[in-house]
Parts: structure tokens; C-alpha cells; sequence
């Protein structure tokens, strides 16, 4: 028996260490599960953003089981749009950040809770962009959720062709071991070719930019062949009254170096861009920057010098954390990371 424990930890251990390379603030294999949504949603092909309300009655909707292609549920060679719809009570007892995951779905989505947009990735006609083989997992705020009544989660998708909807993974609402997001810095944002410092600014006229979904290379967005300077913009909003001492800018994996800039002043860059070079382009961008620089509305603009293959802001995490939860993460990590290297050790 104690050595069926420890072959399971070291399971553990091997799993663990494959996350490397993903998104690990919301990993469901790095995350406990709180809440297990019905195997039922109600269903609609069609599209009309009063879908999105929580107050819509739903009562004629139909039924599918989640996850699975829609096809395999009667609606064989539907390709467009259709919504889904689940209601669900608020976790209890939970501390940690919270997020939906919704597994793989094909080809686009958009996912609302109570009403509110709270992630999606791939791009809806006129412009759209497939996104079918990317896991979905969507941090959201405990603000949101109705602590003693019923939470909807609504979801837009359109497919392309092939097999739709939401089709497979790990469905449920879980609670990340990573640290609490200030902000989450996931899904679209403004892109555009070419080089110009003006744009690090937060007034920066906007109109020749483009709205991509972050993360992904530029590549998937029409610049499959493009090495050379690109710039990414966001904004987003937080209440800087909470907040004080240091915090933490996560931006995940840039191909291949990046300067960025928080309301127009620099606080971080990986590379030289007088001397350029591939060699971090996996490295992770953990950028600290003192909580004064936040205000209601801010705008992040990153720098971004791409040599060759494919470029951009390719790979998560990306989000705003404080210092202290940052540092609290890392120290539950190194305790597990201990705890596995003990397990090891006992098998060499």
C-alpha cells in the first residue's frame, strides 16, 4: 500500500511538471473542482445577445448534454451559431480565485456569467478565426456570482464546419491554487504591424488596429509570414483604492522580445532590440510595477520584435496579481515541489 501512494504521487509529480508549457493559472489539472455543472444545458441554434441576460426565459429552449458536438445531439451538418445556458448555485466555501472552465469547444465562443462577459477565444464572422483546439478556462469574480441565489452562464459559439459546440473536457467552475487575479488580461485585444514609441500611449488614436484574441501568435490573425515589429494594446479597469505596495504584470510567453508599457511609462522588457535575438522567446514575462502607477481605466501597450517562424503574445498566463498573493504562490509551490523531490528521492 505505501507503494502504490507513492507511485501515485510521483504520478502527480510528472503531471505537474507538464504544465510548463500551459496556461497554469486556470489548469483544471491544477485546480480543484467546486462545482459540477448539470450534464444537461438548455440549447438554440440562432444568435441574439438577449441570450446573454440572465433574466431571458429559456423555458422553450431545448436540451443537450455538455460537453459533446452538437452534432452527435441531433443537429447533424449545423454550422453558425447557437447559445447554450446553465444555471448553477454559488460555491460555497471557497477561497481561492475562481474560473469557468468549459473544455474544447469548435470554433469560437463567448461566455457571459449573470449577464457579464468573462472570456472567449476565437473570432466571430465577419472576421472569424477558428480556435477549436484550445482548452477553455475563464477567471471570474466572486463580485459576479449571487452568493444565495442562482448564477446563469451563458455561452455564444459559432462553428465553422466539422463538429460544433461545446465538445469535450472538464466542465465546472474550479478554484485555481495560483494567485488571486487583479485583473485578467486574457482575450481580445488591439494589434497592429509596424513600429511607432507613440503607441505606448494611453490616447493613441486606435483606428488602424486590429482586435485579435490574446493569447496566439499574430500569425493566426493574418500575418502568418510577418517577422518584424508589432504592437499589442489593452484596456481594462480596477479600483485602485484597494490596492497598494507592489504588483505583478503576467504575460505569459512573447515570441521573441517585448518592451511594455502601463499608462504610457515602461515597466519591463525581455530582450534587446538593438541586438536582437530568438533566445527568449519561452521565457516566462513576470513584470513588477508599483500599485500607484493603477488607475480606474488603464491601458497596457506591448512592444513586440518577432525574428522569425511565428511571433506575438503566444502562450498565458496574463493577468495582475499583488506582489504578496505572487509571492504566497510560489512559496505553496516550492513546499509541493519539496514534498515531490522527497518522493523521488526515495525510488533512486
Amino acid at each position: 500500500m505505501k507503494r502504490f501512494l507513492s507511485l501515485a504521487f510521483i504520478s502527480i509529480a510528472f503531471t505537474s511538471s507538464s504544465l510548463a508549457n500551459e496556461n497554469v493559472m486556470c489548469d483544471t489539472r491544477h485546480s480543484d473542482r467546486v462545482l459540477r455543472f448539470p450534464r444537461e444545458w438548455k440549447f438554440s441554434v440562432g444568435d441574439d445577445p438577449a441570450w446573454a441576460d440572465p433574466a431571458f426565459d429559456d423555458r422553450d429552449w431545448g436540451k443537450i448534454s455538455v460537453p459533446n458536438a452538437w452534432e452527435r445531439e441531433g443537429y447533424r451538418h449545423y454550422d453558425g451559431f447557437a447559445w447554450y445556458r446553465v444555471s448553477f448555485k454559488t460555491p460555497k466555501n471557497t477561497t481561492g480565485q475562481l474560473f469557468v472552465a468549459l473544455g474544447e469547444i469548435d470554433d469560437a465562443d463567448e461566455a457571459y456569467l449573470n449577464g457579464t462577459l468573462v472570456g472567449g477565444l476565437g473570432m466571430f464572422p465577419p472576421h472569424y478565426k477558428t480556435a477549436w483546439g484550445q482548452g477553455r478556462a475563464y477567471p471570474i469574480s466572486k463580485d459576479l456570482l449571487n452568493p444565495d441565489g442562482e448564477n446563469v452562464l451563458a455561452v455564444r459559439v459559432y462553428d465553422g464546419e466539422q463538429e460544433g459546440g461545446i465538445r469535450s473536457g472538464r466542465v465546472g467552475i474550479y478554484e485555481s491554487r495560483m494567485p488571486a487575479i487583479t485583473a485578467n488580461l486574457e482575450g481580445k485585444w488591439l494589434f497592429r504591424a509596424g513600429d511607432n514609441l507613440e503607441w505606448a500611449q494611453p490616447e493613441t488614436d486606435t483606428t488602424d488596429f486590429q482586435i485579435v484574441t490574446v493569447p496566439s501568435l499574430w500569425d493566426d490573425f493574418g500575418y502568418k509570414d510577418y517577422d518584424g515589429i508589432g504592437w499589442y494594446r489593452k484596456t481594462f479597469s480596477v479600483d485602485p483604492g484597494e490596492l497598494q505596495g507592489q504588483m505583478v504584470m503576467l504575460l505569459g510567453k512573447i515570441d521573441d522580445m517585448d518592451q511594455v508599457y502601463l499608462n504610457g511609462e515602461l515597466i519591463g522588457a525581455t530582450g534587446d532590440f538593438e541586438q536582437p535575438s530568438t533566445r527568449a522567446y519561452n521565457h516566462l514575462r513576470n513584470y513588477y510595477f508599483p500599485a500607484s502607477l493603477l488607475t480606474q481605466q488603464n491601458t497596457i501597450a506591448v512592444r513586440v520584435y518577432d525574428l522569425e517562424h511565428g511571433g506575438g503574445i503566444y502562450q498565458g498566463p496574463l493577468a495582475i496579481v499583488t506582489q504578496k498573493d505572487y509571492i504566497d504562490y510560489w512559496e505553496e509551490r516550492r513546499k509541493e515541489n519539496t514534498l515531490l523531490n522527497d518522493i523521488r528521492n526515495l525510488f533512486e
